[in-house]
């Protein structure tokens, strides 16, 4: 490359104010697709990755990889052939579908609850998983963290008003040593509005050098014909890496610490009875034997563990060393199949209940997995199940924001009898029963505005009065980082304990009389947790969604 192609500095471009004011609308990234106006896609990959893939992996394995605005990528077929869990986002559905017809992948689509008209398509064999959503909507769906992430045309495309808000949302998905890949363009930005929009070196440095190590890897001129259009005669790529410094581990630890910290009367009251810190004792499940995994439950005559996951047999069954004893549960569209699972209890006398958001109906099995009952028409969204110390059947509606009570007679396969307990309750998901006091835990996921997800656990007695209640804001008060519950469970004490998708970590919030406590007992080690449950020996089983695994904890009372 001669003198005159020589590489140039962000400061080469002083107005760098020039585009700070163009707004793109979804709609139109959306036209651009239906027009094929995607010159940005890059048929072989992007060669810059390939230069750095070894930077970037680090020998390691089965990580979880991010893409960003992930359009049709073909690197994401890459990751999944090595092994890795790749996790997109984009607004177009076309260009999603481009994607898996261009790779030759067959795939699956659902609803995101959690997002309006949102939608996840999932690759058969369960390491894909794109949404096709606005990406600053994706916190609510509660993701999980990443371990890569690889920023191609995705802050360069964000509108320049809102890199602030699309980097917390980055670093908000990143585990503890990430590694981070970001390409973004110098050009000059008084000849071209963009996108993709100019982003200077010290834009890079403001939006991440406060919790991140910053390094240039590389300047490559990447003019083409095409940018001739545009009015430039030259535009530089600049790929970073970012990685974790010392400040995060800092921020971390200081967030855990900070309730302890924090004087005055506010604090948060001790629990003397409730449990210690966890050590978790050995882990079981992983990818391919479970494939995001949403319930989890107990048999309480033999103590196997009872998984339902996206896999091809939607139910499995482990034995208390880990190993797979048994699995059923066809994935399909018949009545007996289970299309999207949900939540899982075992009743007392072993038999499996489902609750099947795909077709919104509670499915019950026998424990070597023969149908007895199929509930349809009963629910608008069913989605938490719990089974009560008299054999009665806890069923969360979600969309009808009721709790009911179902009296079932399992070995015949007859319902006797159905109850409302709660009829106005805010989008409730999880829900949990103490054994000692018979009361009633019930998790809400009340819609908050724009991204914020907000959670809220109400307590009810066993004659269903409200004893305790606490939500996200209430327990910010005492606790410095953000906490989203996303399970909840009684200990054998009667304490409340939830598992937090934001930190992540298990919280235990103490009696619902004696609200707010709060105790982190799991604060490492968790990726995305999604259910709880207590054995008998008090060992809190861990379903974590985003390891694909159940991992044992075991319990030391204080």
């Amino acid at each position: 490359m001669g003198d005159s192609r020589a590489l140039l500095d962000s400061e080469e471009y002083p107005n760098t104010e020039a585009q700070k004011d163009r707004v793109l609308t979804l709609e139109e990234w959306q036209e651009k697709w239906v027009n094929h106006k995607t010159g940005f896609h890059q048929e072989q990959g992007h060669q810059l990755l390939k230069k750095y893939l070894d930077t970037f992996l680090k020998g390691e394995k089965a990580l979880r990889v991010f893409f960003p605005l992930c359009g049709k990528a073909v690197e994401m077929k890459w990751f999944a052939d090595r092994g890795h869990s790749v996790v997109g986002v984009e607004i177009s559905e076309l260009g999603i579908q481009d994607f898996f017809t261009e790779q030759n992948l067959s795939y699956s689509e659902e609803p995101i609850m959690e997002i309006p008209g949102a939608k996840i398509f999932k690759s058969s064999s369960g390491n894909i998983s794109l949404y096709c959503c606005n990406l600053f909507d994706l916190p609510r769906a509660n993701i999980g963290k990443f371990d890569r992430i690889w920023d191609r045309g995705a802050l360069v495309a964000v509108n320049p008003s809102d890199r602030k808000r699309y980097s917390d949302v980055m670093l908000s998905l990143t585990r503890p040593g990430f590694r981070y890949l970001l390409s973004v363009f110098s050009y000059d930005p008084t000849k071209h509005a963009g996108p993709p929009f100019y982003v200077t070196d010290g834009e890079v440095k403001k939006l991440f050098g406060s919790v991140c190590n910053i390094q240039c890897l590389e300047k490559v001129d990447v003019f083409e014909e095409r940018h001739k259009s545009w009015g430039i005669d030259q535009i530089i790529e600049r790929l970073y890496l970012l990685t974790e410094n010392d400040c995060l581990p800092v921020l971390h630890f200081l967030e855990l610490l900070g309730s302890a910290l924090r004087p005055g009367p506010a604090a948060p009251r001790a629990a003397p009875s409730a449990p210690g810190v966890l050590t978790c004792q050995h882990a079981f499940g992983g990818w391919g034997t479970l494939v995001n995994p949403t319930g989890l439950a107990l048999c309480p005559k033999t103590g196997r563990v009872v998984v339902v996951h996206d896999g091809k047999r939607r139910v499995k069954v482990f034995d208390s060393g880990g190993g797979c004893a048994h699995q059923f549960g066809e994935k399909g569209d018949a009545a007996q199949d289970l299309r999207y699972p949900v939540d899982v209890t075992v009743t007392n006398d072993c038999h499996v209940v489902v609750t099947d958001a795909g077709d919104r109906s509670l499915k019950v099995f026998d424990f070597f997995g023969q149908i007895k009952l199929v509930l349809g028409g009963h629910f608008c969204l069913p989605w938490g199940v719990e089974t009560t110390p008299q054999n009665g059947v806890l069923v969360t509606d979600a969309e009808a924001g009721s709790l009911h009570l179902l009296e079932v007679d399992f070995p015949e396969g007859v319902l006797r009898r159905t109850e409302r307990l709660q009829a106005h309750l805010r989008r409730p998901r999880g829900v949990a029963v103490s054994w000692l006091t018979g009361a009633i835990a019930v998790l809400e996921h009340p819609l908050g505005p724009g991204a914020c997800s907000s959670t809220t656990v109400k307590v009810f007695s066993a004659s269903m009065q409200l004893i305790g209640q606490v939500d996200s804001f209430g327990l910010s008060l005492f606790f410095p980082s953000k906490i989203t519950a996303s399970a909840v469970a009684f200990d054998h004490q009667g304490n409340v304990v939830v598992a937090d998708t934001s930190s992540p970590a298990v919280l235990c919030l103490g009696k619902p009389e004696e609200f707010p406590v709060l105790k982190p007992i799991i604060t490492h080690g968790l990726s995305h947790p999604v259910a709880l449950t207590f054995t008998k020996e008090s060992s809190l089983l861990v379903l974590d969604s985003a390891a694909h695994s159940v991992k044992v904890y075991k319990v030391d009372w204080g």
